[in-house]
């Protein structure tokens, strides 16, 4: 019987700091700043679904 496969843990990322942050600016730069860091998200999880595939 073969063992199942061993995930790596997932990264926990701690967001609240950087949407305080957010949050304190005015709102025209709120937009732009929530706009970037939906930017790096994105990055993020895209290259995380590169990494699972590229291990399968």
């Amino acid at each position: 019987m073969n063992p199942e496969p061993v995930m790596p843990e997932e990264e926990v990322v701690d967001l609240a700091p950087q949407l305080a942050g957010i949050e304190a600016r005015p709102l025209a730069q709120r937009a732009e700043a929530f706009s970037a860091l939906h930017e790096q998200l994105r990055i993020e999880l895209e290259d995380a679904d590169t990494d699972l595939a590229g291990r399968a």
